[in-house]
């Protein structure tokens, strides 16, 4: 699953937080949208200081 679909989950289930699932359906943790939003800005942002050669 991607970061789109991710958001796309969360969005549809309107919930905070989604179980993270094994091949067994076996809950291995819980994924926050707040945690998932903010780790995508920051991603954003290394991508266009890397654009504008900032450091």
């Amino acid at each position: 699953m991607n970061i789109e679909q991710v958001m796309q989950t969360f969005d549809r289930t309107e919930t905070e937080e989604l179980a993270v699932t094994d091949e067994t359906r076996k809950v291995l943790g819980l994924l926050a949208e707040v945690y998932v939003a903010r780790r995508y800005a920051k991603e954003l942002e290394k991508v266009q200081q890397g654009l504008f050669g900032e450091t």
